[in-house]
């Protein structure tokens, strides 16, 4: 038997080490991440160029007008009023009445108190009896001149007789005029032994009694009377706000104030600001503002903290 052809042997092939494993396994995550990327990016919208291709936005168009500056500003005041009178006598004497109850308001002119009025009537009447005695002197001394310039028109009379009636009648007219005045100031003297109210508003305590003596000089005077309706509130803004409120102002409308409670929940009263200080006070940096506010309802009293 002829023997069998030999087999052909097949190559063995090539031997992957573990590196090569590695390195093949990497490669081919990554390949798939790539396409994976590439896939979703391929997906999106392409992003258009800036000012290119986006979508319209409606827009409103309205003319432009003018209009008040609205201006907030916050500061803590003091309640002022805007008048505060200290009433005290002009002349000395007893206090005879106190026409008031401590606390009451009164109207402009009403009667407050009395003093004694007593020796002013005596020095009006003494005074209107001088003025009478000169009265009659200077009507004798006109009698007179009329009847020397008479007697001058004939030359009945001489030059010098004619002179000193003349003097005379001056001199009696001078003496008048002196005791009217005397009257009219001992009229004006017993006129202030009436103390009436120069303003309405509210009437203070007393610090004097009846029947005690008083004089022009007291410093303490009687009581004072503080005008409370209106009433204003004096408060500081810093001066760098100073700027804002000018512009605010000139637009002519008259700018709001309220003030508010301590605990700044509740509007007390609503008033308009009024004045502007002249100066910025240098120590504080600051600037005074006053406010009037109606106070109707007296619900702003003098002297009272209120947020403004």
């Amino acid at each position: 038997m002829s023997p069998l052809p030999a087999q052909r042997r097949l190559p063995r092939p090539f031997p992957l080490t573990r590196r090569a494993a590695v390195v093949l396994s990497a490669l081919l995550l990554l390949a798939i991440a790539l396409a994976l990327v590439w896939l979703a990016s391929a997906r999106q919208p392409a992003t258009p160029r800036p000012g290119f291709g986006k979508e319209a936005v409606p827009v409103s168009v309205a003319p432009a007008t003018s209009g008040p500056l609205r201006l907030d500003l916050h500061a803590l005041g003091t309640i002022t009023p805007l008048a505060r009178v200290v009433l005290r006598t002009q002349v000395d004497g007893e206090l005879l009445t106190l026409h008031f109850t401590e606390g009451q308001e009164v109207r402009p002119g009403q009667l407050l108190a009395e003093i004694d009025p007593r020796p002013y009537h005596a020095t009006l009447a003494v005074a209107e009896g001088e003025l009478a005695r000169s009265q009659a002197l200077q009507a004798n001394a006109d009698m007179d001149l009329r009847r020397y310039r008479a007697l001058a028109r004939n030359d009945a009379v001489a030059g010098q007789k004619l002179d000193a009636a003349e003097a005379q009648a001056r001199m009696t007219a001078a003496q008048v005029a002196r005791d009217q005045a005397r009257v009219d100031e001992a009229r004006r003297q017993l006129a202030l032994t009436r103390i009436t109210a120069p303003q309405g508003g509210r009437i203070g305590l007393r610090r004097i009694d009846a029947g005690n003596h008083v004089r022009a000089s007291d410093a303490d005077g009687l009581t004072t009377l503080v005008q409370t309706r209106p009433i204003s509130a004096v408060f500081s803004i810093p001066e760098t706000r100073l700027d804002a409120l000018r512009r605010a102002q000139a637009g002519g409308a008259a700018l709001r104030v309220q003030a508010w409670d301590a605990d700044e929940r509740r509007i007390v009263a609503e008033g308009t600001l009024q004045a502007l200080d002249n100066r910025i006070q240098a120590a504080t940096g600051t600037v005074k503002l006053r406010a009037h506010f109606d106070n109707a309802d007296e619900a702003l009293f003098p002297n009272q903290f209120v947020n403004i």
